[in-house]
């Protein structure tokens, strides 16, 4: 969650410069997480920020999903986007 907060204070999509994708990944999840106590107002206390965090975690069926080029990517964005996932534009405008 310190790695998204710094990047967010720099201006950075969450997880620039991290090392890896899975900690680059990790990072996009710990801002929305961040987005949503920003927004809200609620403080998590250590218990809820370990479940989210292993809540964040992607099954192997979905990590295995190979890409079915842009039209099959453009199709399950917009199934996923139908299912209830949103883009949310934050305070400064960041998307």
């Amino acid at each position: 969650m310190a790695d998204a907060r710094a990047c967010e204070e720099s201006g950075l999509s969450p997880g620039a410069g991290l090392a890896d994708a899975d900690a680059q990944a990790e990072a996009a999840f710990a801002d929305m997480i961040n987005t949503t106590v920003d927004v809200t107002g609620e403080a998590l206390d250590s218990e809820e920020l370990s479940q989210l965090s292993r809540g964040g975690k992607m099954d192997e069926e979905s990590k295995s999903k190979k890409s079915g080029g842009i039209l099959g990517d453009v199709r399950d964005l917009f199934g996923a986007l139908s299912k209830g996932a949103h883009i949310v534009k934050q305070k400064g405008g960041r998307v």
